[in-house]
């Protein structure tokens, strides 16, 4: 899932408008470590510095594993190996290639191949959206609820405070003064959800208690829990349209990113034979 994740995130920088992976691959000095060579271009260290910079800045991503470098290099590697294969269809002599090579040179290249290669071939239909939300009710939230809970170690504890609040007790100063959860400062209040944002085991009881009731204790990963249904809203057929829309947009967007990743994957299997290419995980530190 992840290394599906770093193609699909590389995908997707190659289509933006600003791209991170402008670089100048072939120029380095001999302070800078190789890690991996594709033809004649090389990526050193301080390219791949200066992709997490780049990449930290845009809000993508803030903290990098060696793991996540290593993924993040080998999807550069293939961003190389397509604009190897621009180079051969001659796209670098184009006049309008030719006059931003010196400021970034890959990221034209690519984006010009990926524009005739790739993006013709790219359809996502309104049939296609209609059938992911179909299948995927819970993605247009009709109902929104607003919930607190009250988090403890074990059960005798949760069945006693259970007992308190049954004689009355304020759930939301039970809650501060005796949850475990994260949420005991807000008085155990959860940020509004929808079907499909909860767990399973606090989904099926949250959506079905009522307004104002709170729930016999039961078992979770994180201890004992009882939750509070402070307030439920239904949406309104116009805002179920009106998310409707909007989830159409982002859904279309999901499967043409997905799309995208399948024909450059792809691609990049396709032409890597072609190109003498070496990646050097273990110089990342």
């Amino acid at each position: 899932m992840r290394n599906r994740w770093f193609v699909q995130l590389g995908v997707a920088l190659f289509f933006s408008a600003g791209s991170l992976l402008i670089f100048a691959a072939h120029l380095h000095s001999e302070e800078e470590r190789v890690l991996a060579r594709v033809g004649e271009m090389v990526i050193t260290d301080r390219d791949l510095d200066g992709v997490m910079a780049r990449s930290i800045a845009s809000g993508n991503k803030k903290v990098f594993t060696v793991e996540d470098k290593k993924r993040l290099l080998d999807s550069y590697v293939n961003t190389l190996l397509i604009a190897q294969e621009a180079r051969k269809e001659k796209m670098d002599e184009k006049p309008e290639i030719r006059r931003g090579l010196k400021k970034n040179y890959v990221d034209l290249i690519t984006q010009e191949y990926l524009q005739k290669h790739i993006r013709p071939f790219v359809q996502v239909t309104n049939q296609e959206v209609d059938a992911m939300i179909k299948g995927n009710p819970d993605l247009v939230p009709r109902e929104v609820l607003s919930l607190r809970e009250i988090v403890v170690p074990s059960e005798q504890e949760a069945l006693e405070i259970h007992e308190e609040l049954k004689k009355g007790k304020d759930f939301s100063e039970t809650a501060k003064a005796k949850s475990i959860s994260s949420t005991k400062k807000q008085g155990g209040m959860i940020p509004q959800v929808s079907r499909g944002q909860l767990p399973p085991v606090l989904e099926e009881v949250a959506f079905n208690l009522n307004v104002r009731e709170f729930s016999k204790p039961f078992k979770t990963d994180a201890g004992y829990c009882i939750l509070f249904l402070a307030e439920k809203k239904v949406r309104t057929p116009e805002e179920i349209k009106r998310y409707t829309d909007i989830i159409k947009g982002k859904l279309k967007q999901i499967l043409t990113t997905r799309k995208s990743a399948d024909l450059v994957a792809k691609k990049v299997d396709e032409v890597r034979k072609d190109y003498k290419t070496e990646i050097y995980f273990d110089r990342i530190q």
